[in-house]
């Protein structure tokens, strides 16, 4: 992945020679809390993809850790992640 460079002085916005580009803004708060909302947009989309489940804190008879699917099912990590992004969802539109 490439990482742009960004400089926050004025308003507007500039191509530099390598293809990178500056935003300009005299608004610097509203960036920041444009860059807090894509991070945990981010954050949820990855967890998504990852199908990242929390351990459950159980254990089988020979004492392997239990997945999450085990404990609560298909219908248990689908609504897992179905609450995520409703949390994420929140989240963002809380910040706005």
């Amino acid at each position: 992945m490439v990482k742009r460079y960004r400089e926050i002085i004025g308003y507007g916005t500039q191509e530099r020679p390598n293809g990178e580009y500056v935003l300009y803004t005299d608004h610097a708060d509203e960036m920041d809390k444009l860059r807090a909302r894509l991070e945990v947009a981010v954050g949820a989309l990855e967890a998504v993809n990852g199908w990242k489940m929390p351990e459950t804190g159980r254990h089988w008879d020979d004492g392997e850790i239990m997945s999450y699917g085990a404990c609560f099912g298909s219908n248990g990590e689908r609504d897992f992640i179905r609450n995520l992004s409703r949390e994420a969802l929140d989240k963002i539109r809380g910040m706005g």
